[in-house]
């Protein structure tokens, strides 16, 4: 498992590195992904994640299943969202479950850039908003955090607990200031 999630962060750290400028905006408090600005950029590794097989919205979306459990992820450091702290994160996005599929829609936070140190988890399990599957679906939620430390670092991602593949499309994070 931590051979997977040590993926998974590799992953998240090439995403948030190899995005262009237009999903992830300096002092903007939103951030959105449609997953169609990323084809093109396969020197970051991010073809394995990327499928033209469903799309709620334009042509592509993030694939996950049994062999990528962890979707493409949102990756910042506190103070590069905001100098004045975070209450709340707003998170909503499309998912479509293929078959029995399940996932979370996860936040966890960190201290630092020690993957050691989680301050904060939560997962938002799928199974609470799917009520069929092979159908698009909006998942949403409201998160109030704890106090952050200035130096904690903010993961927001999807993973996928099932059996069957799992896509997600149109992924908006807008992080609330105190």
């Amino acid at each position: 498992m931590k051979s997977a999630f040590g993926i998974f962060v590799c992953c998240v750290i090439l995403f948030s590195s190899c995005s262009n400028g237009d999903s992830i905006q300096p002092n903007k408090l939103i951030y959105s992904n449609d997953f169609e600005q990323l084809i093109g950029w396969s020197n970051c590794g991010l073809d394995i994640y990327i499928s033209d097989e469903q799309a709620s919205n334009g042509t592509f979306s993030c694939k996950t299943d049994t062999i990528n459990r962890y979707s493409l992820g949102f990756a910042r450091r506190l103070p590069d969202i905001t100098k004045k702290g975070i209450r709340n994160i707003r998170l909503n996005a499309k998912i479509f479950p293929v078959g029995s599929a399940n996932a979370k829609m996860v936040v966890q936070i960190f201290k630092g850039n020690n993957n050691d140190s989680t301050l904060f988890w939560y997962g938002l399990d799928s199974q609470t908003i799917v009520k069929e599957n092979n159908k698009w679906f909006e998942i949403r939620d409201l998160i109030a955090l704890p106090p952050l430390p200035v130096d904690s670092r903010i993961l927001i991602y999807f993973w996928n607990t099932g059996n069957m593949p799992l896509y997600i499309d149109e992924f908006n994070i807008e992080f609330i200031e105190k």
